[in-house]
């Protein structure tokens, strides 16, 4: 009976449905509010039209063609002519039940496109029933939930139980429909809606990965979601992760939805991002992730940093996210010399190192020219175009994790660099990170959790660099060019090492400007080779050293080194 009533409903608009899709998907369902009723289709089958019967309550389904007419109470159709195939396409159909028109299920046949005669039962509630059935879902617990539900089936609502994904996941469902309500439905529409939302959510959280972005598509007007331009645009990294989180995640909203999404495109987005934008990403999305980028984060180098969170990818969880940036942020801001020993005595340079037998040995005599040949060919930095002469050696400063740049793909070679910068290079450079000084001295300004902190010590201690004053040190404030000199003559005799210098004299236009405690250092480091000035033939001794400045006078010292 129903195959052959279902072939003479459906032949006209089936006949209509041209080119389209041989396994499309199509969501269809009802809801109804007083006596207004609403009527959903949703397919990617592409052009079709579809026809909406409507039988009265008792009707019986008519055995011939001259039957329908008195079977129905409405009929409606739906042009999808324009449809695209692939595409999802929401149609919606409204309508109000007679005025008379009595109470009970009423059953919508819709046909055409790949709807072979799809049966929806829409109940038309008496109003008391209707307030009395509401009144008790909006006090039901999420365990208690389905008994109410199915009490006032085809009373006062008629719900889909006969879903597959309802029958298979039925706690699931029930508890996404309770939580959706949150206990303030006003009318049976609320409640069908909320529990096809929650058939929708159990559907999407328990679909095979490959079906993941057709059920996300299928759904999206019904569940009001707003996906990202990756998620639109299929991003596989995305989908992967996404089919990861969401076994363990909770997806009982629409809401949790899309946080569910967005924590996916985070990882996702980490996970492809590079050494200078990492950390970016991290901020973007911290709405999800939650990190503390305060406290000790500040304190700690960001190059360092986001090399530490690109090592050891792939992540699948946000969590795992945190856990590594984290455990980073806590290792960076150890302090670089452990065992400090305090008292008087002098100075003591101990490495850290099971095979240095006590004695600093740095690699001496020269840098990796092969790697600095490629590094101009291949760098890193976007902002190097006014600064081509330096780019070799800034290069190879950061490949050597010496200096590094900002974290957004920049160096910013014109920029000055401050004295707490400067000592961090130096000590970098000349591998004194892990010696144990005696008497370092304690500056005002030098708070024990600044990231400078460490270096600061490990300097003076050694006698790199004094303060400014007794008690302060200006870590922020410029390293000048003869200062650079004092500091990088003193960091060489404190390694041990030394360099080969030539006997010159200053030869620079502006050599009287030098002061006199620094003349002696700038005389060997031009002797050195390490120092050349400009080709003005001044040295500019009081003008602050520039970040690019300092990555040829360290490069230059480095090649010039000798045990």
């Amino acid at each position: 009976m129903k195959k052959k009533y279902i072939a003479l409903v459906c032949a006209c608009a089936a006949a209509l449905s041209l080119n389209t899709a041989a396994f499309a998907q199509t969501y269809t369902a009802a809801s109804v509010s007083g006596n207004r009723v609403e009527v959903n289709l949703s397919s990617d089958y592409g052009r079709a039209q579809y026809t909406i019967y409507l039988m009265k309550p008792g009707g019986e389904l008519p055995t011939d063609e001259k039957g329908i007419s008195t079977a129905f109470d409405k009929i409606e159709s739906i042009d999808a002519s324009s449809d695209i195939s692939g595409a999802f396409t929401r149609h919606t159909v409204n309508f109000l039940f007679a005025e008379g028109a009595p109470y009970g299920v009423y059953k919508a046949i819709i046909g055409g496109g790949e709807l072979d005669g799809k049966i929806i039962d829409i109940t038309y509630a008496n109003p008391l029933e209707e307030q009395t059935a509401v009144t008790e879902i909006n006090s039901a617990s999420a365990l208690a939930i389905g008994a109410v539900l199915s009490k006032y089936q085809d009373k006062v609502w008629s719900l889909d139980m006969d879903k597959a994904i309802y029958q298979a996941n039925k706690s699931e469902v029930e508890t996404n429909t309770a939580a959706i309500l949150g206990g303030s439905a006003t009318n049976a529409q609320d409640v069908a809606e909320a529990f096809e939302k929650a058939c929708m959510l159990s559907e999407i959280k328990n679909c095979a990965d490959a079906d993941i972005y057709t059920k996300l598509f299928l759904y999206e007007e019904y569940l009001g979601v707003t996906y990202s331009a990756d998620v639109k645009n299929k991003d596989a990294a995305l989908a992967d992760v996404f089919a990861h989180l969401k076994k363990t995640e909770t997806m009982t909203t629409p809401k949790e939805l899309e946080d569910v999404l967005r924590a996916s495109e985070a990882v996702a987005k980490v996970n492809a991002a590079n050494r200078d934008n990492v950390i970016d990403v991290i901020k973007e999305y911290n709405d999800i992730l939650k990190i503390d980028l305060e406290g000790k984060f500040k304190t700690v180098d960001a190059y360092q940093m986001a090399k530490g969170i690109i090592a050891g990818r792939t992540y699948m969880t946000p969590q795992a996210i945190v856990n590594k940036f984290n455990a980073l942020v806590t290792e960076l801001s150890k302090p670089k010399t452990e065992n400090v020993v305090g008292g008087g005595g002098g100075t003591t340079v101990k490495r850290n190192d099971a095979n240095s037998n006590g004695s600093f040995l740095p690699t001496t005599g020269g840098v990796n020219s092969d790697l600095v040949s490629s590094l101009d060919r291949n760098s890193r930095f976007n902002d190097l175009g006014n600064a081509l002469w330096a780019v070799s050696y800034i290069e190879y400063m950061a490949e050597n994790n010496i200096m590094n740049g900002d974290g957004n793909g920049q160096f910013r070679p014109d920029d000055t660099i401050t004295r707490a910068e400067f000592i961090k290079v130096l000590i970098s450079a000349l591998n004194l990170e892990n010696v144990e000084v005696q008497n370092p001295v304690w500056f005002e300004d030098v708070p024990d959790d600044a990231w400078y902190a460490e270096y600061v010590k490990v300097g003076s201690g050694l006698g790199i660099t004094n303060g400014t004053a007794p008690t302060t040190f200006a870590p922020m404030q410029q390293v000048s060019r003869q200062d650079a000199a004092v500091m990088i003559v003193n960091a060489v005799k404190a390694a041990g090492l030394r360099l080969h210098p030539e006997e010159k004299e200053i030869a620079f236009s502006d050599s009287e400007n030098i002061s006199g405690y620094a003349k002696e250092a700038v005389l060997e480091l031009v002797n050195a080779d390490v120092i050349s000035g400009y080709e003005d033939g001044t040295f500019l001794p009081q003008n602050a050293l520039l970040r690019s400045e300092t990555a040829k006078l360290v490069y230059t010292m480095l090649s010039g080194l000798k045990d």
